[in-house]
């Protein structure tokens, strides 16, 4: 499926390393829950995990892509399962209250500006006892939350306790899961990612301090009544984060656009792609970081 526009970071199931197989075992760290469910992946990608859900022996499975084009691929491919084409910024999902047993994301949610309008509609098309899987990046310091900017798709970089306390909001019960490897594949503290295979990752309930590979939290018990916005969902304020994401995203654009001669048109396409993001979160969130990242990209393009 690498015939498809990539939108930045889509995982594909064409090339088996490392990514691939790390990216996988939260499907299969999923799979424990879905046993006769009826399931929702939001942000199917390439459809590898979709597949992985149906072994795993989830009832049903329904998919969103925002692309068009991948939708009616993965529909053509994929015929046991369900796939919709939905843009999340609408803040919408395209389904009925209480239709699924579980609704699960990975690798998606740091992609949308308005993440608190999409939990409220998991929460709505939750069926009673059912619950949410989500998959984040870690950023657990100013260190990752400056790699993580430096990613032009990654629009909301929240560090765990963050994202804890936002889906505390929307369910009463949730729980933080650690997404490490087998211990002989750590050396000196780094991982060793030659020759992946899936048997490589573990999973258990994270302390606070542990490092992770992803940060992954598994939530139910909706909440009848969303709870109010607190300053707990913001990343802590001695880090600054306005100014490490926008010196990140600068750092990039001026990187890709010092040779904007040779750049291909699909960088081309993304980085305008970028460059509405930002004006929708300006739109909704007017912060200095998003508008001065805004005016250097305007100034590359002038």
């Amino acid at each position: 499926m690498s015939n498809f526009d990539n939108h930045g970071e889509r995982q594909s199931d064409d090339k088996f390393d490392w990514g691939y197989f790390a990216h996988l075992s939260i499907y299969d760290f999923a799979g424990q829950f879905l046993k006769g469910k009826a399931v929702l992946d939001i942000g199917c990608g390439t459809g590898y995990g979709v597949k992985r859900m149906l072994d795993s022996g989830a009832s049903t499975v329904s998919a969103l892509e925002r692309d068009e084009d991948l939708v009616r691929k993965l529909s053509a491919d994929i015929k046991d399962a369900t796939f919709l084409s939905c843009d999340l910024e609408n803040g919408i999902l395209p389904f009925s209250n209480e239709t699924f047993d579980v609704v699960f994301s990975s690798n998606v949610f740091e992609h949308i500006i308005g993440v608190d309008a999409i939990l409220d509609e998991c929460r709505r098309v939750l069926k009673k006892y059912g619950l949410l899987i989500l998959a984040v990046p870690p950023v657990d310091g100013v260190g990752s939350l400056y790699i993580n900017a430096q990613n032009m798709f990654h629009i909301t970089n929240l560090c765990s306790s963050a994202w804890q306390a936002k889906l505390q909001r929307y369910f009463s019960d949730v729980t933080s899961y650690r997404h490490w490897t087998v211990d002989d594949r750590v050396v000196d503290g780094h991982i060793l990612r030659d020759d992946a295979k899936l048997s490589d990752f573990i999973f258990s309930e994270r302390r606070d301090s542990e490092s992770t590979i992803t940060a992954i939290f598994v939530a139910k018990n909706a909440r009848d009544v969303v709870l109010g916005k607190s300053s707990a969902e913001e990343n802590p304020e001695d880090w600054d984060s306005a100014r490490v994401e926008a010196k990140a995203r600068i750092a990039t654009f001026v990187s890709i656009m010092d040779t904007k001669n040779q750049v291909e048109d699909y960088w081309r396409k993304e980085i305008m792609g970028m460059r509405e993001y930002l004006e929708k979160q300006i739109k909704i969130n007017p912060s200095k970081a998003a508008k001065d990242t805004l005016n250097r990209l305007n100034i590359y393009f002038s």
